[in-house]
């Protein structure tokens, strides 16, 4: 099971929650899953699901700053992101079957 963005991975000690830390945690998991070519792919194949990542980041962007932790805003932004993309990849995982 992939842990929620903000959940410190096993063994590690868990750190202050802010929303660059956030931001690289959904970061590092999606990294973990992807394959070379699923963006591209989604882009020429899925544009509206590629739309949607890309508004899903500018969320992120515009919910980001300001304040002393995350705000609802950015954490449902990030949460939005981070599942489209893990769609994006198992669509690109699954485009042979």
């Amino acid at each position: 099971m992939t842990p929620k963005p903000g959940a410190p991975a096993a063994g590690r000690a868990p750190t202050i929650e802010t929303p660059e830390t956030l931001f690289l945690t959904a970061l590092h998991a999606i990294n973990e899953k992807y394959e070379t070519g699923a963006l591209e792919y989604i882009r020429d194949h899925r544009p509206e699901l590629y739309g949607r990542i890309a508004r899903a980041f500018e969320r992120i962007d515009e919910t980001g700053s300001g304040g002393a932790g995350p705000s609802a805003a950015f954490k449902d932004a990030l949460r939005t992101w981070y599942n489209l993309n893990l769609d994006a990849i198992r669509i690109f995982k699954g485009r042979g079957k």
